[in-house]
């Protein structure tokens, strides 16, 4: 709603619903999803809540995100990753500095990075601080917003993002997000503290979140 982007990209499809919302403000809108298994079933079964059948400006590409990403000649003025949290290598990689570095070539000037940190983002939490350490290590201007109505925490990230607190603070309310927590880089900074980016030999961080959800 803040951006009307014309050229969105979507990484992992899950039930493409976030998808829907988007081509519902007009644009364009790729979804980039390695396992044609996951988008056969979402199509399938859940067209109730991602209207694929009846939305004409979407697509499909069936490819790794990091493949895609390095390879594409388009910029977009939205990214959004829906992918699951980092219980694998494979995964991780989808949270780690070099590939927000690669999304940032890709990003429009005033381009925005949207990226749930897995869980809420307080200083108890290495995986949701590691992640952000990966967002500011690579952009200029990141926001965190934690909603209540979730439990989750959202990372929005580019070189200069196109609206201010209290932009955003207005369109979460006009969504129904009635208790929510906004974050600006400094107060990310204080609560990130010395938790280490997310890098392609850091991924001990698999085997920590793997042990936490078993």
């Amino acid at each position: 709603a803040l951006l009307s982007p014309q050229n969105t990209l979507v990484i992992g499809a899950g039930s493409m619903q976030i998808e829907r919302l988007i081509a519902e403000q007009g644009g364009h809108v790729t979804t980039v999803e390695l396992d044609p298994v996951v988008v056969e079933a979402s199509t399938r079964y859940f067209d109730d809540v991602n209207h694929m059948s009846s939305l004409p400006n979407r697509s499909i590409v069936i490819d790794d995100a990091k493949h895609f990403i390095a390879n594409t000649g388009q910029r977009f003025d939205l990214v959004v990753t829906d992918v699951p949290a980092a219980f694998s290598i494979q995964t991780a990689t989808l949270y780690s500095t070099p590939f927000y570095a690669q999304i940032a070539g890709h990003l429009e000037p005033d381009g925005v990075l949207i990226v749930n940190l897995t869980t809420r983002f307080q200083p108890e939490s290495e995986v949701s601080r590691r992640i952000a350490a990966s967002l500011l290590t690579v952009f200029d201007d990141v926001i965190i917003v934690t909603s209540e109505s979730s439990r989750l925490s959202f990372a929005f990230a580019g070189k200069e993002l196109p609206f201010d607190f209290l932009e955003l603070q207005a369109a979460l309310e006009a969504n129904d997000e009635a208790a929510y927590t906004l974050f600006h880089r400094t107060s990310i900074e204080a609560i990130v503290a010395n938790a280490r980016p997310i890098s392609l030999d850091s991924m001990e961080l698999v085997l920590k979140i793997s042990a936490d959800w078993i």
